[in-house]
């Protein structure tokens, strides 16, 4: 919680009762995330998915992502907010984003050998915008539902990659 003048902020990485739920703009728990509110503002980020929600005059703000967007053209995301004399206003941004060195510091972080199906994923989701992470995982659960061996099957998150048209290496990717 954070008050700047009047206005008091609520900020957490997704949301207030779990640091690993997951929900966006159009998600149906979206309404338990403004019940939750105590705060007239609450910002939050786990998507990676830009937008402003506004209800009951709470309103929610994620700001996107710089380090690895998502759901738009692959741009960085951030945005400003001014908050004075009891009025926030907030301006959603997208700007050009080094993807080549986004690449060079994955691989050189460790992240892919430790890793490597998630952050390969994670790459081309900050590339393109679109959400690969989640069709890979997607595409993994819906078969280990049958075969629950394939989560730790390698060779398995390998077709997986393939058929979602990712390669694998630094060179490849750039």
């Amino acid at each position: 919680v954070v008050q700047i003048n009047d206005t008091v902020l609520e900020l957490a990485h997704a949301r207030k009762s779990s640091d690993r739920f997951y929900f966006e703009k159009s998600d149906v728990h979206i309404d338990e995330v403004f019940s939750e509110m105590s705060a007239s503002l609450f910002l939050t980020g786990h998507s990676h998915k830009p937008y402003i929600q506004i209800k009951d005059n709470k309103t929610i703000i994620n700001p996107g992502a710089v380090g690895l967007p998502q759901g738009n053209s692959g741009l960085a995301q951030y945005a400003l907010l001014d908050i004075a004399q009891g009025t926030i206003n907030c301006v959603l941004r997208d700007v050009a984003y080094d993807y080549e060195k986004l690449i060079h510091q994955q691989f050189s972080s460790g992240m892919v050998a430790y890793a490597k199906y998630w952050a390969i994923s994670d790459l081309y989701n900050a590339i393109t915008g679109k959400e690969y992470t989640k069709w890979l995982l997607n595409r993994v659960y819906a078969d280990a539902k049958s075969n629950p061996d394939l989560m730790e099957d390698e060779s398995a998150w390998l077709q997986y990659t393939k058929e979602l048209g990712m390669f694998l290496t630094e060179p490849e990717i750039v």
